[in-house]
């Protein structure tokens, strides 16, 4: 992952991502029953 990349991970709402070691959520959306996550690196 590029230093300035963004990782997108789409999970539905009873499943909570978790982020890797070396890796944060940037942001948190809700659609409905969906979860959009946006991660980078730390």
């Amino acid at each position: 992952l590029a230093t300035d990349g963004v990782i997108v991970c789409e999970s539905s709402k009873r499943h909570k991502v978790e982020a890797p070691e070396g890796v944060r959520i940037l942001k948190e959306k809700r659609y409905g029953d969906t979860m959009v996550y946006f991660l980078e690196k730390e």
